[in-house]
């Protein structure tokens, strides 16, 4: 099943959101859980 442009769009917003969140991140290991639960979330998109 594909995206619509609108469906993309916002998957995109909500990939950015996070890695934004991760780069404001004093504490390493914080920044760490995210990226880990963003890549975590990308693979179960593939799998699905």
């Amino acid at each position: 099943m594909g995206m619509t442009d609108k469906q993309f769009a916002g998957f995109l917003r909500q990939m950015i959101r996070t890695l934004k969140r991760a780069l404001a991140s004093d504490n390493v290991e914080d920044m760490k859980e995210i990226v880990s639960g963003l890549l975590e979330d990308l693979q179960q998109t593939l799998e699905d």
